[in-house]
C-alpha cells in the first residue's frame, strides 16, 4: 500500500488526547450556496435547465483571463510578456520566503480536510476500496449513525462484534488510520468517544479523533455521507466515488483527468476553474466551467518554466473571486503537482521544499519528475533571488 506519511503517527505513549486547538476551537462549517437557473448566452431571456449535477454558469467567477475563455495558450505566447510576469520581482526586489504556518492540531486529532483526503488517497490504486485501510468508528447514539453517518464507518461498537475489526484479536494492526468521531470533539470521561479512544490507544493503537465530528464533516462533505453499510469491496466500487485532494481547503483540488471529466464529481466540489495540464483529456463542461489548458506531456525534457506565472495567476484570480479550482493531468502525479507547487510558491511566498511538502502532506502520490523538479527550482531563484531548496529534498519513492 506505499508508507502513509503522517509526522502524528510515531509516538506510542498512551495519554488522553488534549483539546485540539485550544479551548476556543470552533468547527467552521460551509454553507452550500444556491443554484439558479441562467439564461443561457445565445438565448438571452430564455431559462435554461442545467443538466442534473452540473455547475450553473452563474456560479462561475466572473472575470477575464489574459488568453480569453476555454484557450490554448503556447509557449511562444507567455514568452512575449514572460519578463514582465516571471518569477517574483516587483519593482526590481524579490519576494521574502515566508515559512508556513505551523500545525497547531495535537496529536490524537484529525480534521475534516484530512479526512477528506485520507478517503480519498491513492498509490497506484485507490487505498478507499481496501476494506483493510481505514476503519472509521461512529461514537453516535444508533438511530443517528442509522440516519446517516460518514461512507464506510462502522457503528463504535464494531471492534468487540464484527470480525476484521476486534479489538481483542489483534485486528486493528491492519489499518493504517483508525478514525473516531462522535457529534462534536468533546471529550467529557463518561463519553463513549473519549472511553472508545483511551482503550484503542492503550493496546498501543493511533487512534484519531475527528475534529468537530459528523456534523462538521457533513457540513463540508455531505457526499461522502449515507444512511448505507458501506463494507464490502464491491459495495465500495460500486457506491464511492474517488475524489481529488482537496489542497486548500474549499478552494484548490488536484487531481486525475477522469476525475475532471466526472460530471458528479466537478459538482459535488463546486469547481468553478479547471487548469487542464494534459494531452489526453478534453475539456468536459466548457459551458459551466472556466478552463486553462496546457497541452504538456510528461516528459524530463518538456519545457513549462514559462507556463507557471500565468497557471499561477489563473488559479489566484479565481479563488480570489469565490471560485474552486481543480488542478489535472492524466493521473494527478507530476504534471498537475508542478503546476499546485508553482502557485504555492508565489501566492504563498513558500520555498519549492515547503511548497512541496505541504503538497505532499495532502497528496501522496504528487511527484513532479525531475525535468520539472529542476524547472521548480529555478523558479524559486526568479522569486527569491537564490536557490534555497535542494531538490534531492524534493524526491520521494
Amino acid at each position: 500500500m506505499g508508507q502513509v506519511l503522517s509526522s502524528r503517527r510515531a509516538s506510542k505513549n498512551f495519554s488522553p488526547p488534549p483539546s485540539p486547538i485550544g479551548a476556543s476551537y470552533e468547527p467552521e462549517f460551509v454553507k452550500q450556496p444556491e443554484l439558479k437557473e441562467t439564461a443561457t448566452a445565445n438565448n438571452p431571456g430564455k431559462v435554461h435547465n442545467n443538466p442534473p449535477n452540473s455547475v450553473p454558469a452563474e456560479n462561475v467567477s466572473p472575470f477575464q483571463t489574459t488568453f480569453g475563455d476555454n484557450v490554448f495558450p503556447t509557449t511562444e505566447s507567455l514568452a512575449q510578456s514572460l519578463s514582465a510576469e516571471m518569477g517574483g520581482k516587483q519593482g526590481g526586489k524579490f519576494l521574502v520566503p515566508v515559512p508556513p504556518e505551523k500545525d497547531l492540531l495535537e496529536d490524537g486529532y484529525c480534521t475534516s480536510q484530512q479526512l477528506f483526503n485520507y478517503m480519498n488517497d491513492s498509490m497506484g490504486s485507490h487505498f478507499i476500496f481496501d476494506t483493510r485501510y481505514m476503519l472509521i468508528l461512529d461514537c453516535r447514539e444508533k438511530a443517528a449513525y442509522a440516519e446517516k453517518h460518514i461512507v464506510t464507518a462502522k457503528p463504535g461498537d464494531a471492534i468487540y462484534t464484527d470480525y476484521g475489526c476486534l479489538l481483542h484479536d489483534g485486528q486493528l494492526k491492519h489499518f493504517v488510520y483508525i478514525v473516531l468521531y462522535g457529534d462534536s470533539s468533546d471529550l467529557s470521561p463518561t463519553s463513549e468517544l473519549f472511553q472508545l479512544y483511551k482503550e484503542i490507544k492503550a493496546r498501543e493503537y493511533e487512534p484519531e479523533i475527528l475534529v468537530g465530528g459528523f456534523e462538521e464533516f457533513s457540513q463540508r462533505y455531505p457526499f461522502l455521507c449515507t444512511d448505507k453499510m458501506v463494507a464490502s469491496v464491491a459495495d465500495r466500487r460500486a457506491l464511492i466515488s474517488y475524489y481529488p485532494s482537496e489542497i486548500v481547503l474549499g478552494a484548490l483540488y488536484q487531481g486525475r483527468g477522469d476525475q475532471a471529466t466526472n460530471e458528479k464529481i466537478v459538482s459535488d466540489l463546486r469547481i468553478s476553474h479547471i487548469v487542464n495540464i494534459s494531452k489526453e483529456h478534453q475539456n468536459a463542461f466548457p459551458i459551466y466551467i472556466r478552463y486553462m489548458n496546457i497541452r504538456v506531456d510528461d516528459d524530463m525534457s518538456a519545457n513549462v518554466t514559462q507556463l507557471l506565472p500565468k497557471t499561477t495567476e489563473f488559479i489566484a484570480e479565481a479563488i480570489e473571486s469565490g471560485g474552486r479550482v481543480l488542478v489535472h493531468c492524466n493521473l494527478g502525479v507530476s504534471r498537475s503537482s508542478t503546476v499546485t507547487i508553482a502557485y504555492l510558491m508565489k501566492q504563498r511566498q513558500w520555498t519549492m521544499k515547503d511548497a512541496f511538502d505541504f503538497l505532499k502532506e495532502r497528496r501522496q502520490v504528487a511527484q513532479p519528475n525531475m525535468g520539472f523538479l529542476r524547472q521548480l527550482s529555478k523558479y524559486e531563484v526568479e522569486l527569491f533571488g537564490s536557490k534555497l531548496t535542494d531538490i534531492d529534498d524534493c524526491i520521494y519513492f
